[in-house]
């Protein structure tokens, strides 16, 4: 019992999605019978109020088809059974409705909370429902009281709607004796809608006490303690299609973040099509032009589009593009024998703003890759 406890005491963390999942494949679903109820009462008193003239129309069709008596009937079982039929033929549609509809109503109110879900495991036998210490947890725990509670809400407050309608309709209902019989069925049956939606309106004020414990119970049956969490974790860490989720969740991230730094970019040096790389590069420090985005082809092409879109310079360069590229990792600094080759770059482009202020023509450079930086598209070296 100490263990128990001190298990129960240790669950702190509240469910994932995963436990949720695998307790709803286990039958352990959220329910409220109430809230059910509550939907089904409130879908059959719609229903009468919409076909209040069939039901009526029904009714009187039943009355006047049992009270014709006739004696041949009487005398004769094969007759008695065939009136039996008959009646029941004409009351199958309105019965049949109305049944369909309060399993519908079962079916809406099981979906608009927990969901709809069947499992063979929750109808398994478990031994330890027969043990009779957890029978007397059940009937003394704290679900217990509540539902003793919650029931005599429940009939105190049917009392009341059921009183307070009685009393308002107590002179209709004793003139409906002498009324003609479509009459009477009309008022009876506008009595009938009337009370049954404030019976359901008192009966969802209790639904609503009622999913709230509900849901609490259900949350605190499925916490988690650290190490659950930690374990199942390990767990779906370890199927392949988690990792490879994660994989391209990872590189999505990368992506974006290279995206978001072409902004901030001083040069793209394009290959012009298969290789474009940026860089950045701060005046006055110490330290190399930085790669901030690289990439061949369609990843190339992103990165020259955006260039473009935030007005960064391209620079066409194959050899050098091609020379980054193979040399270097994101956010690398530049490899030093690219230093020369990369400043004249750097500086034409500072510069090209200044020139054309001034009207000036600036020629453009044409970079040399030195000799052990220069490769071919597939990042082979090229022979000197």
């Amino acid at each position: 019992m100490a263990e128990e406890s001190d298990d129960s005491e240790s669950k702190t963390e509240e469910p994932t999605e995963k436990r949720l999942e695998k307790a709803k494949e286990e039958g352990q679903i959220l329910r409220s019978q109430d809230f059910s109820v509550a939907v089904t009462l409130f879908s059959f008193a719609a229903l009468l109020y919409l076909i209040s003239s069939a039901t009526i129309e029904t009714f009187r069709r039943l009355y006047q088809y049992n009270f014709i008596l006739d004696a041949a009937v009487t005398r004769d079982a094969g007759l008695m059974i065939d009136k039996l039929a008959g009646s029941v033929a004409i009351v199958f549609p309105l019965v049949g409705l109305t049944c369909s509809l309060a399993v519908l109503g079962v079916l809406l109110g099981s979906s608009l909370f927990g969901g709809i879900g069947f499992s063979m495991k929750a109808a398994q036998p478990k031994l330890s429902r027969l043990n009779p210490l957890n029978g007397l947890k059940r009937m003394f725990g704290g679900t217990a009281v509540f539902e003793l509670v919650k029931n005599i809400l429940k009939t105190v407050l049917i009392s009341l709607v059921t009183g307070l309608v009685l009393s308002f309709y107590v002179n209709a209902l004793g003139t409906l004796s002498v009324l003609p019989v479509q009459q009477a069925l009309s008022s009876a049956g506008s009595i009938l809608v009337t009370a049954t939606l404030l019976i359901t309106g008192a009966l969802f004020l209790i639904a609503m006490l009622d999913m709230s414990w509900q849901f609490f119970q259900h949350q605190k049956k499925l916490r988690m303690s650290l190490k659950d969490m930690k374990d199942e974790f390990k767990e779906s860490d370890g199927q392949p299609e988690v990792k490879a989720q994660l994989r391209q969740r990872r590189r999505e991230i990368a992506m974006n973040r290279m995206m978001m730094a072409i902004e901030k970019a001083d040069v793209v040096i394009t290959n012009p099509t298969h290789f474009a790389v940026a860089l950045s590069y701060t005046p006055g420090t110490s330290e190399a032009p930085r790669v901030v985005a690289r990439g061949a082809d369609l990843t190339a092409a992103r990165i020259r589009e955006r260039a473009e879109q935030h007005q960064v310079p391209l620079f066409e360069s194959p050899e050098l593009a091609r020379a980054l590229y193979f040399s270097t990792k994101l956010d690398d600094m530049i490899p030093e024998a690219l230093y020369h080759t990369v400043a004249e770059v750097i500086a034409y482009i500072f510069n090209i703003g200044t020139a054309l202020a001034l009207g000036q023509t600036l020629q453009r450079p044409r970079p040399v890759v030195p000799d052990g930086m220069r490769f071919d598209e597939n990042g082979l070296p090229l022979e000197d």
